[in-house]
Parts: structure tokens; sequence; C-alpha cells
């Protein structure tokens, strides 16, 4: 599986696609697990707690329960914990009003200026420690490496700043194109916190490179980890790394792909006045957005046209967020036959109203790490399910479940996992 990244939209698409898997009786399946951001916080729940591959079909859902409903009532931010920033922060606004306005002498007035500003440097560079205390009070605890000799091992991509290019977390391991295979100093929490931190948003991680024991190339003396989204927000390079002996793989390539896409398409951007600093950082935000962006569409199109495509090697199934599971189905079933796709074709049809109405609310719910509410939440893990089922439909050893779940029965889902 690939999970994209999304923030709790995305942690919530990626549940729906478990949850089928679960139903479906695939999730022995399931040997690897790649993930970025928002993926990486459903990945990372699920490492803290069972080994998918090798779970029980109740056992995975009870956990999936729970992730379920800590995206919808508690999110996996913490805002309290940015009170002291915003403290700071106000702070910092009130001594350069005072510089500006006061009646200062010119060296005075300069001097309240640079404390201004060096005190917002150092609150800025704090602002990545709510996020990694979020997610251990909310995701993973302080949860060490995971043991190995799992039969799902778990893939969580990042940005690495200094040689651009992908960079892995896997277990006690990392990977990296550039710097080869070494050793992963970081727990669960951390390496989560790597892969969700969004630019601007988030400050790169910074670690000491000497603590991760590259064994071929010698790294530099400091590592800068950012959003895995930068480089690929489907998180499948991963497979394309491995696949073209880039780097050193963990056991033998998948058979099969499932990549959960939880890009939402870019809403429309409104000019505001243009001038000012708040202008400028809003712009920046928008062109960061569009780089994003560009990561996704290409790599997504190809796929998805390669999944469509009954005379292709279809074993990369790709379930975008922005389409229908109904349209995919018809897409993929074009020329098959089969009893399999029949009766895939028949669940979707039977519910066909409920699930375009999820995959509406779903495209327009927006990328953040706060509890999304039961109603969204419950709608993305719906489209989630249908949007798994429609695009592996084709698989020989795909088993659709007897019915198709009723947004009534996944809102009980999350509501039980409290």
């Amino acid at each position: 599986m690939a999970l994209s990244g999304g923030g709790l939209r995305a942690t919530a698409y990626a549940v729906g696609g478990l949850l089928y898997l679960s139903d479906a009786g695939l999730q022995s399946h399931v040997v690897r697990v790649a993930s970025v951001s928002g993926g990486s916080l459903a990945g990372a729940f699920l490492e803290s707690k069972i080994d998918i591959g090798a779970a029980e079909r109740d056992d995975l859902r009870r956990h999936l329960a729970h992730l379920a409903n800590v995206i919808a009532t508690r999110g996996s931010l913490d805002l309290v914990r940015y009170i002291p920033i915003a403290i700071g922060g106000i702070a910092v606004a009130v001594d350069v009003a005072v510089a500006i306005l006061g009646r200062f002498a010119p060296l005075t007035r300069v001097a309240l200026l640079l404390i201004g500003f060096v005190t917002l440097g150092l609150i800025l560079s704090t602002r990545n420690r709510p996020l990694v205390a979020s997610i251990r009070s909310k995701i993973v605890a302080r949860t060490p490496h995971v043991p190995s000799g799992r039969t799902t091992r778990h893939v969580y991509c990042t940005t690495e700043l200094t040689s651009g290019l992908p960079f892995y977390f896997c277990g006690d391991a990392v990977f990296s194109v550039r710097y080869g295979r070494g050793h992963n100093p970081l727990d669960l929490a951390a390496v989560a916190s790597c892969s969700a931190a969004f630019p601007v948003a988030f400050r790169p991680f910074v670690v000491n490179g000497g603590r991760f024991g590259f064994r071929a190339v010698a790294s530099p003396r400091r590592l800068a980890f950012s959003d895995g989204g930068v480089a690929n927000n489907l998180a499948t390079q991963w497979n394309d790394d491995s696949a073209a002996g880039l780097i050193e793989g963990i056991g033998t390539l998948t058979d099969a792909t499932l990549v959960m896409d939880a890009s939402a398409p870019m809403a429309q951007w409104r000019v505001g006045w243009p001038r000012g600093l708040l202008s400028e950082l809003r712009t920046f935000v928008r062109q960061t957005g569009i780089l994003y962006n560009n990561t996704v569409v290409p790599r997504s199109d190809t796929l998805l046209r390669a999944a469509l495509d009954s005379t292709a090697d279809r074993t990369t199934a790709v379930a975008p967020l922005v389409a229908s599971p109904v349209d995919i189905a018809r897409g993929a079933f074009a020329a098959d036959g089969s009893v399999r796709a029949r009766r895939i074709l028949e669940l979707l049809a039977s519910d066909a109203a409920e699930l375009e109405t999820s995959a509406r609310v779903s495209a327009s719910t927006k990328t953040t790490l706060s509890k999304l509410g039961v109603e969204s939440t419950a709608r993305l893990i719906q489209h989630g399910y249908a949007m798994a089922m429609a695009s592996t439909g084709h698989w020989p050893f795909s088993r659709p479940p007897d019915s198709l779940p009723s947004l009534a029965d996944i809102r009980q889902l999350v509501q039980s996992g409290s």
C-alpha cells in the first residue's frame, strides 16, 4: 500500500482503504505500507499497535475504529500547545509597534526592533515541538523502533534537503539514494513528524548526520528532513527507487500496489492587495501549494491511465480521492465479464447516490491536522472503502465483501472507537 499525504483527510481516506482490505480478506497480503505526511499518521498509529498482515480481522477493525475516532474528535495537533508561541508572537508584535510608534532615540528604536526580530526567530524555531508532542500524545505515544520480523513492514517517506532527494525510514534502518543504508536513531513519533513537516507551517527537522552511521558514503554533518510530499506526495517513490536498484530494498518487490491518493483539487485563489509582508507570505504559500500539486498530478494521472488500460499490466491500482468509485469501476471492468467484476459493479450501483455524495464531501475537505468531526470522517472512510474496492477489483486474488457498509455503519464504527 502507498498512503499519500493530505493531512487528516489522507489519514481517514487510508482508514477506508484498510477497512476494505480487511473486509475483503486481503489484509494478510499486505507486506509493505509506504506513507507520506497524513498517510504516515495512519501508518505510524497502526505500526505502534498491530502487525497488519498477521492480525485478526476484528483486531484490525478495532484499531481502525480507534484511529477514526481520534481523527473525528481529537485531531493530531493539540492547538493548546501553541499558546506559548502565540503569546510570544503577540509580545513581538507589541515590541515592534512600540519601536515604530514610540518616541525613542534612533539607536533605542533599532535595538527594540532587533530584539523583536531575534525573539521572533527563536519563537519560530520552536514551532515543531508541539507537532511532535501532539503526535506522541494522540497517535503513537513514545514508541521506539518496532521489532523486526513482522509480516507488514512500514516505510515512512521524507524529503532530505541536503541531497534534495527522498529519504526513507523503516524500522531500525534508513535508506537514501545518496547516502545508502544506515541506522534509524529516531522514535516513531519523530519519524512520523519528519514525514508530515509541511513547509512554512513547520520547519525542517535537523538531525546530526553521524547518528545514522551510513555504511557506504559519509553524510553531511547535519541532515534536514521536510514533508515527504515535497519529493512525491503519493508515497510511490519507494517502489520506484527499489525497482531501479537505487536503494537497498527490504525483501522482494511486491506483486501489486494499492495507491490511496488523497490529494485534493486546488481551490480557486483570489488575488489580494499586492503589498506588504502578509501578501508576500500568502503568495509564497500558494506557490508552494502549486509545486506540491505538480509532484502529484502527473504521477497520479499516469498511474490511473495504466490502471484503466485493460491491455496493460495493471499491478498498480490507484484510488484517487477526486474520482467517483462507480466511474473507476466501469472503466476498470469495461472488458471484464467475470463474476467478481459484476459483483463489484452491483455493490457500487446499489448505493451510488450516497457514494457520490461522499466523493464530493471528501474532495472538499481541507488539508488540516485538526479534528474533522464524525460526519466528514465517516464520509472519507466510506469513499476510501469504495475507491479501494473499485480500483482493486481486477486483481485475480481480490474477493469483494458480501455487502457495502452503509454510512450509518461507518458512523457507528467511528463513534465506537472512543
